[in-house]
């Protein structure tokens, strides 16, 4: 992943003043999360909560700090699926909102808002979500100078409490609603550029849109909250951008192409600290490979998998490669009937041994490499289902889904992913 150009300093370099502030090391550890430091961010977030409880206990009205820590842990013990650290950490944010009695602060419901959501409980979240709105206007009114305009602290609570408030509409089926307000959020706020949250109120856009089936406007919005996560170089939420990159190409049949997304999400999130995003990589994977083919072909990995028989690893077969690679070209090609899309012996010859066929010395060569391959793929060799006899050579069967990935098309990027004219 690139790499931030700030770097947080050394204690030693902090002034006292900075050392004793927990939002110091709150927004610390934010930075370290936007770099993929999950682990760093966490032992910030920690340091953060250590100095807002000593604060709370030698003035019990002092909240703020220790919320804001609460909640940064709270999300990352979520992200982890560590889940002794979030009962931990809901069970502390729950006692103070329990300490505080019937006049809680916005600050208490934006935390149960954000506890719900992360919780999925969608009819929760819209409750406490409106309740904490009510509560941040009412705070805002009894400001000594109400009228005066809002700081960027103000502004992105007041639009964090909407985005919760849209994400439990779309969880509750109200995706008109739930647009409208993200309409909204982005007429009145989307001029002023407040980090982390534009890519946010896009994304939340890409998925009613693609819920709707409308995925030229999904794809659209997915580019905006791109675009706004890279020059945030905000690394950890541009690796959801990579995940609905896949969805999408999953959803336009271009499998191929979400396959190599999910692969690269492998390899760039592989710890446990990333364990809710990798949890919604294997489901992914698991609709993809139930959509998307009867066989997969990778050649980079030099994998094989059927629905019967899973996963085989070809090693250095590379001859079966090509075979395969021949086979699938023509049959996923877009010349002829569907009857007609296998090939010659002789065809398979000239492309995979660079020959001139010659029945003499090929045929016996050609029978026994196709025989390795349906002992490798056929649930049945006396009577094949995947690969078949066609004419004078051999075919993959009608109505088959083969997906062959390789380089050439892993290396093609997002420009197959553009809006269609």
């Amino acid at each position: 992943m690139p790499q931030n150009s700030s770097r947080s300093k050394s204690k030693s370099e902090l002034a006292p003043s900075e050392v004793l502030n927990a939002q110091y090391w709150i927004r610390m550890g934010r930075l370290l999360l936007e770099k993929c430091e999950l682990n760093e961010a966490k032992r910030h977030y920690l340091r953060a909560y250590e100095i807002a409880r000593e604060k709370h206990r030698e003035a019990p009205t002092y909240t703020d700090d220790l919320l804001d820590s609460l909640l940064a842990l709270l999300r990352h013990s979520v992200e982890a699926q560590d889940e002794p650290e979030v009962a931990r950490f809901e069970s502390a944010i729950q006692d103070l909102c329990e300490r505080q009695g019937h006049n809680l602060p916005s600050k208490f419901w934006y935390c149960r808002a954000v506890v719900h959501d992360l919780r999925d409980e969608a009819k929760e979240l819209r409750r406490t979500a409106l309740i904490y709105l009510r509560t941040l206007k009412l705070e805002q009114k009894r400001r000594p100078l109400p009228d005066s305009p809002l700081t960027a602290d103000e502004t992105k609570g007041l639009i964090w409490g909407f985005m919760l408030l849209s994400k439990a509409l779309f969880a509750l089926g109200h995706d008109r609603r739930s647009e409208k307000v993200c309409r909204k959020i982005l007429e009145h706020f989307e001029e002023t550029h407040l980090k982390s949250v534009n890519g946010g109120v896009y994304l939340q856009l890409a998925k009613i849109y693609s819920a709707r089936g409308d995925l030229r406007s999904a794809i659209g919005y997915i580019h905006k909250a791109q675009a706004t996560y890279l020059q945030e170089h905000n690394w950890y939420s541009h690796l959801y951008i990579l995940l609905w990159y896949a969805r999408i190409a999953r959803l336009q049949q271009n499998y191929s192409q979400a396959f190599w997304y999910l692969d690269l999400l492998d390899k760039a999130a592989p710890g446990p600290e990333f364990g809710v995003l990798r949890r919604l990589v294997q489901k992914e994977k698991s609709i993809l490979n139930d959509d998307a083919a009867d066989i997969i072909i990778d050649s980079s990995k030099a994998l094989l998998k059927t629905r019967e028989s899973g996963e085989v690893n070809l090693g250095k077969q590379y001859v079966l490669l090509d075979i395969l690679r021949a086979l699938s070209d023509a049959y996923n090609s877009n010349e002829g009937t569907p009857q007609d899309k296998g090939l010659t012996k002789s065809e398979i010859i000239q492309k995979v041994w660079r020959e001139k066929y010659r029945p003499e010395a090929h045929d016996n060569k050609l029978y026994y490499n196709i025989n390795r391959l349906r002992k490798l793929i056929e649930p049945d060799l006396k009577r094949p289902r995947y690969l078949l006899n066609w004419k004078e050579g051999y075919r993959f069967a009608p109505g088959l889904k083969v997906q062959f990935l390789h380089e050439a098309e892993k290396l093609s990027g997002v420009n197959k992913l553009r809006p269609r004219a």
